[in-house]
This record gives structure tokens, C-alpha cells and sequence, in this order.
């Protein structure tokens, strides 16, 4: 008997007769089926019985189900606690922190206030000729003022929400006070619990003051009118991030943190929730040097590619041959890594997160880096805001205050990086259709870390570049000889997405089935020239990603299985065609997990609701596993690792927030 019939026959459950029955032979699907399971709020103690579709006809057996039964529940990914882990100083335990952030935040909404008064200068400010005009890469002085005001809003609007595209906007120009506290209430209003981000440009007037007054206008434009930073405090409220473009700008910080000192002291008040981004130290003006954007600051905020780029180009070995104005028209998209601004932006990214990761301590790290997709962006830029703004002998300051970076050895490889974009680019402008080349950067990284594992010694400390390494190409698959510890092939996915689930075929050697965060599902083969073999959108038009992939179960390799984020399930003949010829609704958009038995014909699906389902490969659901019925069940997140034993009928589950692994299997299983 075949492994597979041995492992399905062993499997079958019979009510009726302590003997085996045969296993039923799967039925050739022709058509596309669409089955939708229970709901998920109660678990179901038994599988349902099988159907009869004839008198005359020899009942299938019914395929065996996983019921509530847990033969383990251990704690096996133990971690410090921290509290303890800080006082007592480092561990030679082993034991890692727990490194996965609880408090996720999101900004939920972006206040933009620009006082720019254009073509008014302010009384205290003094400009040389000539000096920085551009307001978020426009000259304001090429147009009538108020068109000009009213661009240069739209554009900054447009250069944070490449950042976060999902927070609600509001735009003020050139306000008066009334018109500050309008929108202050409303985005607080708007935001609930969510952080909200208050830009504040004061380029149009005058410095602030020592009491902590920015200015803004009154009605008539007449007037210079101071608003306390204590006002606009208690309007935000908290959790809060704020971004002061100005000269001078320590003053306001300066004033904050005394405000924040007082309610701390008096009404407990937490101060982690409140960011502070400012241009400059109190005593300090902005540049006025026409080498740089009048918002250097802002520039370097929402535009880092642009700005560093503008910036190193006077820098670069090709000064003398580069044409500056072609750095604006650097072809591609900034999410798309298989372009050079999206190769860049990538580059920059992995570099900055890793200067952060060297010099911050480790809370404050996943505090400004790793909570808020916003807030992790402006802290990566604001490195470079630091790094080119002190060559102008002006120094950005931040509460909370980050340690010098501007001259971190890293920044080296993204001078490097940079030069080599900036020796491409002529003829990438040139020829549209000239072949992208990727840059070498990150191949080069992993042979450094290569070259550390082959030689470093156990009392030297990490490399630095651990960070770059994690942000590696996520879109390419590496096969790895296991037995000789080496890198044999890279199969690159050409895919414009990241991949999110990979699995390799039990009886195929070297043939992998890859899901992708654009919900495509593709097949690759090493033994192919062209490694691609097949490729499909079976979740569309869902756009979720694919959590879960594999092969069925048997020895029949051309049949997948892949689970979508949304909540479906899609089984894929790939000799066939791209559609789907079963289709399961398993959970109502909060999959999170799938495994696919190697023998017996069965699959299980986790969900965020700690919810396991359990299914036969015709679509019908066998049985429901509650993961925590219990009350702790509240503080353990959803079920993000799933996994059949290969060879019996056991079902191993984890969390995200937990380090329980429990095992379940069948009601008379037998623990040894």
C-alpha cells in the first residue's frame, strides 16, 4: 500500500465498526465548487456524518477529524522579563527579549499649517542674495502669491501621503488662531486614539518666542498673532507627534518639555506619548544657503531620496559631469524595488534602520522605529535631515533625543550606493527601455556576513549590518544545500511584490510553490531555464496577501493549495488552467495560517480569532478547534504558525503574542 493510502486509511474514522475501512479515492474535480464554512464563534465537538447519495451505492468513508484533544500545551519560547533582565544587566541565559511590540499606534491623522506670507519677509529675519527660496521643491516667487501658497499646500499634502496614505489630511494656509483650533479639535475628533501629526511651517514670520509662541496671522494679515504652545497641547492632546519647520525651533521644544515636566509631576501624565521633530536648537537660524530647499528640514522629512541625492551631488566623484536636474527625473516608483528610485529608497531604508538599531537602546528602537509606520519614516529621515543639516552648522534636535548619528560609518554605504545611481542615471534617462541593472548592495552585505560567519569567533560582537541582512530581497527565493551549509541558487520572482508564504514540493525536488503579498501564487522550478512554470491569481480581486501555501497531499505534484488573508482557500490544478476548481470561505476576513497535511488528505486554517479549522480536500469542514478557550485566551493573539506532523495525525499551533505551543490529535491518540 502506498504511503499516502496508508496514512489516509489510518486516519479514517468509523462509528460504527472497530475495523478499517478503505479510504475513499478523491474525486476529479472538472468544475469550481464553492463551499462556506460555519461561523466561527462556537467549536463544534464532532465532524459531521457522512453523506449517502445513493442506497445502492457503497458509503465513502468518512475522512477523520482533529477534535479538541491537547496532548501538549508548553511554554517553549521563553523569554526575559524585561523589567528584571534591566536591572540585573546582560544574560548569559541564552533567553532573548521579547522583541514583538504590544502597543501598535497608528497616525491617524495629519494637521499641515504653513505660514509663509509669501513675498512678506518676517521682521526679525535678515536674507542674503542669494539665498534658499524653494518651498517643497517650488519657488514660490514663480507664480502669483496666493497660487503660490496653495501648490505648495497640495504638494506637501502629496509628500506625506506617500508615507501613510490611509490618514485623513487637513490643510491650513497661512491661519489665523481661530482657524488653528478648528482644525486641532477636528483632527483629535477624527483621530480618536490614534496618534495625530501636526506640521507646522513658520518660514512667513517670526521666530518663536521664549515663552513658547509660534505665530500665526490675523484676519486681515495686519498682525502677528503668538499661540502658546500650551494651547495647542491641550487641543491635540495625546498620542501626538510634531514637526516645527522654523528657526529657532529649540525654543518650542524647549517649551514643551517643561509643560510635559509639570504635567508629569502633577497629574501622572505619560510623557512617551508625545514626539518632537524640530529644525533647529533654540539659538540657532535656519540655512540660507542657495544650495539648499528654504524647507531643508521638510525636504528631508517627506523627500530623503531627493534631498540626500541633491545633497551629495556637489559631493560625488561625477560632480563635474552630472547634470543636477536630471536627480528629479530618476525613473521609477518609490514602492518598487525593481527601479532605481524604489532600489534606493529600499537601500536607504535597510542603512538607516541600521544606524538606529546600533546607537538607540533597544525599547526606544521599536518605540521610534518599529510602532508607527509614519513615525519610523520621519525618524529614518530625520537621521538624514541630522546628517545634512549639520554640514550647514545647523543641528535638528528630537524629544525623544537620539544620540549623533551624522557621522556613522554607515553612511558610507550610502555614498556608495548613491554614486552608482548617479553614474547610471544618464543613460537610464536616455534609453527608457534600457535594462535596469539591480545594484549590489545587499549581495555584497550577505558576502560580509558570510565572510563573519566563516571566521568570527564567539567573543566578538554581532556585525552592525544584522538589519541590512533582515531586509534582504524578500521577492527572490534562496535554496540553500543543507548539508553543506551553502548557497546553491537564487530564483529571482521578477514578482512587483514581496513573498509572503513559500512551500516545496515533497515529490518534485527542486520545485517550489511561492504566494505573494499582490495575492498571485506562482511555481517555480531550478531544473527549468526559465524557473517559472506556472503562475495564477486565484484570490482576485481580492488584494490580500497569501498567508498559506503548499502542496496537496499524495503523490500527485501538480495540485496546490493557497489561503488569502481575506479568508478563502483556493485548491489549484496546475495542469489545467489558473482558476480555481474548489474554492473554501473558511474565515471572514482574519486568516492567518495554513498547513497541509504531507499524507493525509487534510488542511487546517488558523485565524485571528483563535480559530483552527480543520478541512478534507473536497471542501468539507471536519471540525473546529477553539486555540484558548480559557480566559487567557484574551491576552494571546491570533494563530499565526500552523503544523501537521507528517506521518500521524497531529496538529501542532502557535501565536503571536504567546509562547504556548499546543499539540492536538485524535480522541483515542496514545501519548508516550
Amino acid at each position: 500500500m502506498a504511503l499516502g493510502d496508508l496514512m489516509a486509511s489510518r486516519l479514517v474514522h468509523s462509528s460504527t465498526s472497530s475495523s478499517a475501512a478503505p479510504s475513499a479515492a478523491l474525486p476529479n474535480h472538472n468544475h469550481h465548487h464553492r463551499r462556506t464554512s460555519s461561523v466561527d464563534e462556537l467549536p463544534v465537538e464532532n465532524g459531521p456524518e457522512p453523506r449517502r447519495d445513493a442506497a445502492d451505492e457503497e458509503p465513502p468513508a468518512p475522512v477523520a477529524y482533529l477534535p479538541q484533544v491537547v496532548v501538549l500545551c508548553e511554554q517553549r519560547h521563553e523569554g526575559f522579563d524585561e523589567a528584571a533582565a534591566a536591572a540585573a544587566g546582560p544574560s548569559t541565559s541564552g533567553l532573548v527579549t521579547k522583541w514583538r511590540p504590544k502597543d501598535r499606534m497608528k497616525t491617524g491623522c495629519v494637521a499641515l499649517v504653513l505660514c509663509l506670507n509669501v513675498s512678506v519677509d518676517p521682521p526679525d529675519v535678515i536674507k542674503i542674495s542669494p539665498c534658499a527660496r524653494k518651498e517643497c521643491w517650488i519657488d514660490p516667487f514663480s507664480m502669483a502669491p496666493p497660487k503660490a501658497l496653495e501648490t505648495i499646500g497640495k504638494t506637501l499634502h502629496s509628500q506625506y501621503e506617500r508615507w501613510q496614505p490611509k490618514a485623513r489630511y487637513k490643510l491650513q494656509l497661512d491661519p489665523t488662531l481661530e482657524e488653528v483650533k478648528k482644525l486641532c479639535n477636528t483632527c483629535r475628533k477624527f483621530a480618536r486614539t490614534e496618534r495625530v501629526l501636526f506640521h507646522y511651517n513658520g518660514h512667513g514670520v517670526p521666530k518663536p518666542t521664549a515663552n513658547g509662541e509660534i505665530w500665526v496671522f490675523n484676519k486681515s494679515y495686519t498682525q502677528y498673532i503668538p499661540l502658546p504652545i500650551t494651547d495647542l497641547d491641550s487641543w491635540l492632546k495625546t498620542p501626538s507627534i510634531y514637526v516645527f519647520d522654523c528657526s529657532a525651533a529649540g525654543m518650542i521644544v524647549k517649551a514643551f518639555l517643561e509643560r510635559l515636566d509639570w504635567s508629569s509631576s502633577s497629574s501622572g501624565a505619560s510623557m512617551k506619548d508625545c514626539i518632537l521633530l524640530a529644525a533647529c536648537e533654540a539659538h540657532q537660524t535656519l540655512p540660507q544657503s542657495a544650495e539648499f530647499p528654504a524647507d531643508v528640514f521638510t525636504a528631508c522629512l517627506t523627500t530623503p531620496i531627493k534631498m540626500a541625492l541633491h545633497w551629495f551631488c556637489k559631493r560625488s566623484l561625477l560632480r563635474d559631469s552630472m547634470e543636477r536636474n536630471l536627480i528629479d527625473q530618476i525613473p521609477g516608483r518609490q514602492n518598487d524595488r525593481k527601479t532605481l528610485l524604489g532600489e534606493l529608497n529600499w537601500i536607504f531604508t535597510a542603512i538607516t534602520d541600521t544606524i538606529a538599531w546600533n546607537v538607540l537602546p533597544h525599547d526606544l528602537f521599536q518605540r521610534l522605529f518599529r510602532q508607527d509606520l509614519l513615525v519610523a519614516s520621519l525618524f529614518r529621515n530625520f537621521l538624514l535631515a541630522e546628517r545634512i543639516m549639520r554640514s550647514a552648522n545647523c543641528s535638528p534636535i528630537s524629544y525623544p533625543l537620539l544620540p549623533p548619528t551624522h557621522q556613522h560609518h554607515m553612511w558610507d554605504a550610502w555614498d556608495m550606493a548613491a554614486e552608482i545611481c548617479l553614474s547610471k542615471l544618464p543613460q537610464l534617462i536616455a534609453d527608457p527601455n534600457a535594462e535596469f541593472q539591480p545594484s549590489p548592495f545587499f549581495t555584497e552585505q550577505l558576502t560580509a556576513f558570510e565572510v563573519w560567519l566563516d571566521h568570527g569567533s564567539e567573543d566578538k560582537k554581532p556585525p552592525e549590518q544584522l538589519p541590512i541582512y533582515a531586509s534582504g530581497d524578500m521577492s527572490s527565493i534562496l535554496v540553500w544545500d543543507l548539508d553543506k551549509e551553502q548557497l546553491i541558487s537564487t530564483i529571482l520572482s521578477t514578482a512587483d511584490s514581496g513573498i509572503s508564504a513559500l512551500s516545496t514540493s515533497q515529490v518534485q525536488c527542486g520545485q517550489f510553490a511561492a504566494g505573494f503579498v499582490d495575492a498571485s501564487v506562482r511555481i517555480f522550478d531550478v531544473r527549468t531555464p526559465d524557473r517559472l512554470v506556472y503562475m495564477a491569481r486565484p484570490h482576485a480581486p481580492r488584494s490580500e496577501k497569501v498567508v498559506g501555501i503548499g502542496f496537496q497531499p499524495g503523490f500527485d505534484p501538480y495540485k496546490i493549495v493557497s489561503a488569502s488573508q481575506a479568508g478563502d482557500i483556493q485548491f489549484l490544478d496546475v495542469r489545467r488552467a489558473s482558476e480555481p476548481y474548489l474554492t473554501i470561505e473558511a474565515h471572514r476576513g482574519s486568516l492567518t495560517a495554513l498547513a497541509v497535511h504531507r499524507h493525509a488528505p487534510v488542511i487546517a486554517s488558523g485565524s485571528a480569532k483563535q480559530m483552527i479549522k480543520v478541512f478534507s480536500l473536497e471542501g468539507e469542514q471536519l471540525t473546529i478547534i477553539r486555540y484558548q478557550p480559557s480566559f487567557m485566551g484574551q491576552r494571546i493573539g491570533s494563530v499565526n504558525c500552523l503544523s501537521f506532523h507528517p506521518y500521524k495525525s497531529l496538529l501542532a499551533a502557535g501565536a503571536g503574542d504567546n509562547a504556548l505551543v499546543s499539540i492536538y490529535a485524535e480522541d483515542n491518540y496514545q501519548v508516550r
